[in-house]
């Protein structure tokens, strides 16, 4: 085989684990908002909306502390994993994350259980939520320990065991809330019960398994090592809590909790885009390291970004909208305003997605500060767009500062990393893919298959919906037919489509081999 022959296949062979890993990582990811859909009809019918504003209360305070405290030790995980050589050491390091994360869990829940009532006192005004805050905190030795282990199967590219964990959590959150929410009738205490028996639940069958791979040690040194690396990564998670989260807090103190509530039902339909950029991430973050010591770094790098772009459009996209009659056939119409807010928070997230590529390349230069400057950057400017739009716009105004907070943080992060390893992208297909997907948006926007035009022609609510998502499938067509028409795949790619298409009909009977 010629060297150029082999440079492609080995580029072909990285492209189909990278399809894979990120596929795997999406059933894992993805089978979260499966459980979510699943349970939005029981939750809605028996939680309202002040319930739902007071679990993303409960929710937000438990991540601060933890993000505050923690230190977030298994994000340095890969840095160190990868600059040992051997297994031995590089299992060293694997074990040490493990018990220094939990320990770090441990510390920190019992810090929450003592202020759990000043905290409660504090963020809700009266007291009566020390229970759910105690139940909360008693869970995080055993997620930070989870997420150690998780961070070891995504530097060891065990994709398949990090989703077969997740189907069990799931599995696991949704029978236990549909018992004790819908069968027992406890509310907000068997949201917050369910969840922490479905952690523990992975925690254990996820914990055995490691066990038998990785010997037990804990190397101190090592561990301060690790805590040093990860401060920076751990205060520009403070500063992102502050992007994501922020808003829940601010919001109660201008608007009621019902809205509140409702612009969390928008939120997690719109942050359904990181469905995809986190399974993504979670393969890219960890498999960096070695990328970047190929030879044709640049020219992969290149053709990943241009093809995670076109996915990622594609499925921003779709979410943008599909989102409106999901939320009419899936809750009830006081939930329905939910619909108008959820594509801001996709667009938001569309540019933190973007951003999210950029910046796990500081952390392979060994520049973790680089992060923490740009999400603080970004921060200082959520907050000032918070303090600004929400007295005026409500909802609205939380929902558009969050946009302008991420297209801060990816300018910034297109630049550093520019600097810090000057790339050359596919420029032409890019603005094709950006100009088209704007393009459909105006489309989108600009003929009102929605609301208030459907109501006014006396439509039922089933009616709407089918209505809205026949119009989204012919959006959703003209897309990729504008993709086409604009030559935006190679001859090359055209092929390799064509023949994986083979292959896939072929293995499912559907054409002969």
């Amino acid at each position: 085989m010629t060297g150029a022959g082999s440079t492609a296949s080995a580029r072909a062979s990285l492209f189909s684990n990278l399809l894979k890993g990120t596929a795997l990582y999406s059933l894992a990811l993805f089978s979260y908002r499966i459980a979510s859909v699943i349970l939005l009809p029981v939750n809605t019918r028996f939680l309202n909306p002040s319930d739902y504003g007071v679990l993303e209360l409960l929710e937000q305070i438990v991540i601060i502390t933890s993000v505050i405290l923690g230190l977030n030790i298994s994000s340095s995980l890969g840095y160190f994993f990868f600059e040992m050589e051997s297994a031995e050491e590089r299992n060293r390091v694997a074990s040490t994350t493990i018990l220094g994360a939990t320990l770090m869990g441990v510390v920190v829940a019992l810090l929450g259980c003592l202020l759990a009532r000043p905290i409660g006192v504090l963020v809700f005004g009266q007291p009566g939520y020390t229970l759910y805050l105690v139940m909360m905190f008693i869970s995080l030795p055993v997620g930070f320990g989870m997420e150690a282990e998780l961070s070891w199967l995504r530097v060891t590219d065990q994709p398949n065991v990090f989703a077969l964990t997740t189907l069990i959590r799931v599995a696991a959150t949704i029978l236990a809330t549909l018992a004790l929410v819908a069968g027992f009738r406890l509310g907000v205490l068997g949201v917050v019960t369910a969840n922490l028996i479905s952690a523990g639940v992975a925690a254990l069958s996820l914990t055995i398994y490691c066990r038998r791979k990785i010997p037990l040690t804990m190397d101190l040194k090592l561990l301060i090592r690790m805590a040093r690396f990860s401060i920076p990564v751990s205060l520009g998670s403070v500063a992102m809590f502050i992007i994501h989260f922020g808003d829940r807090f601010i919001l109660p103190h201008y608007r009621p909790l019902s809205e509140l509530g409702i612009y969390g039902i928008g939120y997690k339909i719109g942050m359904m885009i990181t469905l995809l950029s986190g399974s993504f991430s979670s393969y890219w973050s960890a498999q960096i390291f070695p990328l970047f010591r190929r030879e044709d770094a640049n020219q992969v790098i290149a053709r990943v970004f241009t093809y995670f772009l076109l996915v990622l459009s594609i499925s921003s996209l779709g979410l943008i909208v599909f989102s409106r009659p999901a939320i009419l056939i899936l809750t009830t119409p006081k939930y329905e305003s939910a619909a108008a807010i959820a594509p801001v928070i996709v667009i938001a997230y569309y540019f933190r997605s973007l951003a999210e590529f950029f910046r796990c390349f500081f952390i392979v230069h060994g520049h973790p500060e680089y992060e923490s400057v740009c999400n603080w950057t970004g921060a200082v400017v959520c907050l000032a767009g918070y303090f600004t739009l929400i007295p005026r716009f409500g909802m609205w105004g939380a929902g558009f500062a969050t946009v302008l907070a991420f297209v801060v943080i990816v300018v910034m992060s297109v630049v550093w990393t520019y600097r810090l390893k000057p790339f050359q992208f596919e420029l032409s297909r890019i603005l094709k893919i950006t100009g088209v997907f704007v393009g459909v948006l105006v489309v989108y926007y600009l003929v009102p298959v929605s609301g208030p035009t459907l109501k006014g022609l006396h439509l039922s609510t089933a009616a709407q919906a089918a209505l809205q998502i026949v119009w989204g499938c012919l959006l959703m067509l003209s897309f990729a037919v504008s993709l086409w028409v604009l030559r935006v795949a190679s001859p090359g790619e055209v092929e390799a489509l064509r023949r994986f298409c083979g292959r896939l009909a072929a293995a499912r009977g559907i054409l002969p081999v």
